[in-house]
């Protein structure tokens, strides 16, 4: 119940309707997907720094990449004149063992591709 609430509060900003997600998702240029899951994450090294959820990266051609996540609070951090706080969303791949951080509001509860913008005159 708890990581139900934690995740439909991190995300509120994305989400058109009153049902909870299970997943979001973020396209990828590998033509596949981040999906975030609130699943336990697998790995220990992973959860040791504090990612605590299982993700996933899909490729085009099918090959999937293991990983896990978390989105750090943004309720206890200082105020700054001028300064904009971002809600993020670490990400840790068993590949390379590296944090990769993304914005919650590239996300979605619905899985779409980004829009490509038209281009204009010549390049």
């Amino acid at each position: 119940m708890i990581k139900n609430i934690m995740f439909s509060a991190l995300f509120f900003t994305t989400l058109a309707s009153a049902e909870i997600p299970t997943e979001m998702y973020m396209p990828t240029e590998a033509g596949g997907f981040i999906t975030l899951t609130l699943e336990d994450c697998k790995f220990p090294q992973a959860v040791n720094l504090g990612l605590l959820h299982r993700a996933t990266s899909s490729e085009s051609n099918g090959v999937l990449h293991e990983g896990c996540w978390n989105s750090p609070s943004i309720a206890e951090a200082p105020s700054h004149p001028g300064i904009r706080i971002i809600p993020v969303v670490n990400t840790w791949w068993e590949e390379d063992q590296q944090i990769t951080t993304f914005r919650t509001n590239q996300f979605s509860p619905e899985k779409k591709r980004w829009d490509e913008k038209p281009v204009k005159g010549d390049i």
